[in-house]
C-alpha cells in the first residue's frame, strides 16, 4: 500500500469471481487481490463501500473509479425513491464521497 491507496478489482461485470467475493476481496491484504484487472481506489472509497450490497456497488463503483482516475473530484451519491444514482461532483474534494436524497 502506498500513499494510503489500496488495490482493488474493479472489473465487477466481467470477474465473475471478484463480484462473488467482494466483501472478501475489500479485507485481503494489498498485493494479494483476486483479479488480474485491478484499479487503486483511495482508502475512503473502499471504506464507503463496505458493507453495501451488490447493486448498490455495482451502481456507485464505476463512478469512484472514474474519480480514482482523473483525482480531480469527489463523488456526490444520491439516493432515489426507487435507486441510486452517482456523479462527480466539482464541489467535492478528491478521496470524499456525500450522499444527498433526493
Amino acid at each position: 500500500m502506498a500513499g494510503g491507496v489500496t488495490e482493488l478489482s474493479t472489473d465487477f461485470n466481467a470477474c465473475a469471481h471478484c463480484r462473488k467475493n467482494f466483501r472478501q476481496a475489500l479485507s485481503t491484504p494489498p498485493g494479494r487481490r483476486y483479479c488480474g484487472v485491478m484499479k487503486q481506489l483511495p482508502e475512503s472509497y473502499l471504506a464507503y463501500l463496505e458493507g453495501k450490497d451488490e447493486d448498490f456497488t455495482a451502481t456507485v463503483l464505476p463512478i469512484l473509479r472514474q474519480s480514482a482516475a482523473d483525482q480531480l473530484h469527489g463523488v456526490k451519491v444520491v439516493q432515489l425513491p426507487h435507486g441510486v444514482q452517482a456523479h462527480l461532483d466539482d464541489a467535492i474534494p478528491f478521496g470524499q464521497v456525500r450522499e444527498d436524497s433526493d
